[in-house]
Formats: structure tokens, sequence, C-alpha cells
């Protein structure tokens, strides 16, 4: 049911199914799905409208709820499949006879609109301020690291505009948010990071748990987007001095993530950063940028990167040989202007015999 405390934007705290009865909920839930569709097809010639309504419900969510591995829920894919729930009620009410009467015909609609809008304005409220939603969404779904992880956003915000006692106590609860949420997520590193760049936020030093929780996590399997973002940000942390420098669990983090991701194209850009900037270690970044080029020839940002970080280190042939395939891969024009900037900064660079600083 459409109700408030149902409405929840984040939806991994779901369990999920392994077996047709683990939970027991799977093999009803098949065995309705199945009953509904039979019902669909029975009905295609008797009530066309109401068979019709059933097949735009299933025929919705063909691509969102099949085999195309998105997020497990996501309500608004319900909008447009909602459209043939309503054709089908809608169908009953105004085509079946025993529907005629002019009460059920007239009362039922108005309560369901009343119902709909009374919903929909309590929802926009909700809405309407980030901190009162972040509060309602950490209060659906306790089990929801997302939603933890979001509470913290929200109270990182305030605290950025509080000072005193009060900053104090929502760091405070920024940390407890982070650590419910650290336990929630079994493969998720990001709250871990969070905790890390905070503590360096508030010049407080880095618990040891949290950097053994990453690399526990990183190693149990293939790396997730948002962990190497994770780790890119404690990169750039670390880089600009805004977080303690510690390149070696860092770098036990990189290694340990690459371990089970070698051919993750985002994770070798990544690392290659890390290494040209916090372990100032060239002829490494080189090496995981053209892995990386190896796995995705056609990433042209990634071979803008490595041009640039070839010019740095002032070898000027080869980075002039990236610049020649970018130029021979930008069949619309896209890239015109970067590629003329590089082959500007090559022929400053050749000419002066210094390479450009960073």
């Amino acid at each position: 049911m459409p109700l408030l405390d149902n409405l929840n934007l984040y939806h991994d705290d779901i369990v999920i199914s392994r077996g047709l009865f683990d939970p027991p909920t799977t093999v009803a839930a098949i065995v309705c799905l199945v009953g509904l569709l039979l019902i669909g097809f029975k009905q295609c010639r008797g009530r066309p409208l109401f068979a019709l309504g059933i097949f735009w419900f299933f025929s919705a969510h063909a691509l969102t709820a099949t085999v195309i591995p998105l997020e497990l829920a996501f309500e608004h894919r319900n909008y447009f499949a909602s459209i043939g729930l309503l054709l089908a009620v809608v169908s009953v009410l105004l085509l079946e006879p025993g529907m005629k009467l002019l009460f059920v015909r007239r009362l039922v609609p108005l309560l369901l609109i009343a119902f709909f809008a009374t919903q929909t304005t309590l929802a926009a409220r909700e809405w309407s301020n980030p901190q009162r939603l972040s509060i309602a969404l950490v209060k659906k779904n306790p089990d929801s690291s997302w939603a933890q992880e979001e509470f913290a956003r929200a109270l990182f915000r305030e605290a950025n505009e509080s000072s005193g006692d009060k900053k104090r106590q929502l760091h405070q609860a920024i940390g407890r948010a982070l650590e419910t949420s650290s336990g929630l997520s079994p493969h998720n590193i990001t709250s871990e990071a969070i905790l890390i760049i905070l503590a360096g936020h508030n010049n407080q030093p880095v618990e040891e748990r949290w950097w053994n929780s990453i690399k526990k996590k990183l190693a149990g399997r293939k790396a997730l987007y948002p962990n190497i973002q994770s780790l890119g940000k404690l990169a750039k942390c670390q880089q600009i001095g805004a977080c303690q420098e510690q390149l070696e669990h860092l770098t036990d983090s990189f290694v340990i993530a690459l371990d089970h991701s070698e051919n993750s194209p985002a994770l070798l850009l990544t690392y290659a950063r890390f290494a040209a900037h916090n372990l100032s270690h060239p002829a490494l970044a080189e090496r995981m940028y053209r892995k990386a080029l190896e796995i995705e020839p056609s990433d042209s940002g990634v071979r803008i990167e490595l041009a640039w970080h070839l010019i740095q280190q002032g070898d000027l042939e080869s980075a002039n040989s990236e610049i020649q395939t970018l130029r021979h891969g930008d069949r619309f024009g896209i890239m015109v202007e970067t590629i003329q900037e590089l082959e500007r900064v090559v022929m400053s660079a050749g000419s002066t015999g210094e390479a450009p600083s960073n």
C-alpha cells in the first residue's frame, strides 16, 4: 500500500530471496503473480480493459524487475506500472453489472482520490526539507546503511552551520550514524571512509578498526564502484593534507581491491592517481593508466590524464603519441579544444626544455 511509512527512498534492507522458501513470502509472491497472469489471459475476451490493466502492470516491470541487475527495489518503477492497476480497478467500477449503484461508482473513486491526495501532501511536506527527510528515512529504515549515511550527511551540513557545544554534539551523532551504517553494510566502505575523513576534519585520531574494516570488506568481493570512489576520496584527502597521512593503510587497501578487481578500469585509474600524487611513483602511475587503456582503449578521459602525466614527467614524445591517438579517435570534434591545449603545452615544454608543474 502506498502509505507514507512504506514509501522509502532506500531499500537496501530488504531481505533477498535465496530460494522458494527463503523467505517463505517468495513462493507466495510467485503464486500470486502467476495467478494474476492467468486471470489476465482468461479475461482477455470477456473483460479486455481489465486484462489490459493487468498486462500493462507486467509490461511496465518487464525491464526493471526481471534479469537486468538494477537495484532490488525502487518505488519510482511503480509509477507507470500503477496505471495498469488503476485501469483494472476502474474497468470493474464502470463496467461490472454489480457496480452500477451510483454511490459505489462515485464514492470509491472519491475515497481513492482523497487517500492519494493525503499521502502525496504528507510526502511533499516530508521532502520539502532535507533535514526532515533524512530523519524520516532513518526512522523508516533503521536497518538501511544508505539511510544512516544520508542522515550523517544531513547532520554534517547542519554541523557546518553550527559552533561550540552544538557542533560537537552533531559530530558525535554523525559518528554514531556512520558506525551504525558500517555495521549494516558487509561490503560497502563508504561509512568507514567518511569516518576517517571526519576525523581529519576534526583533528582527531583515526581508529585502527576503521582501516581493518575497510580491508576486510574489500577482501570479500569484487570492488564496488562506491568503494572505488571512497578510496579515491581517501587518497585526495591525504594528498591535500586534510587527513592524517596513512599511506601504508591506503596502499594495502588498493592492493587488496586490485586482487579482486584487476580488470576494473575505474579502480586502475584511481590507483594511477594515487600512485602519481600520493606515492610520487610516476612509473607505477603510467603502468596503471596504460593497463586501464588496455581494457578500455576508447576511454578518452583516461588517455587525456595519461597525456598530462607524460607531459609532467617530461616524456613529450610519448605524450604526443597519446595526443595523436586522441585526435584520430575524435571523429566528431568533441575534444578539439582539449587536444589543442595539450599540443600547445607539449610545444611550449619542448621549446623551454622544462616540464610543466602540476
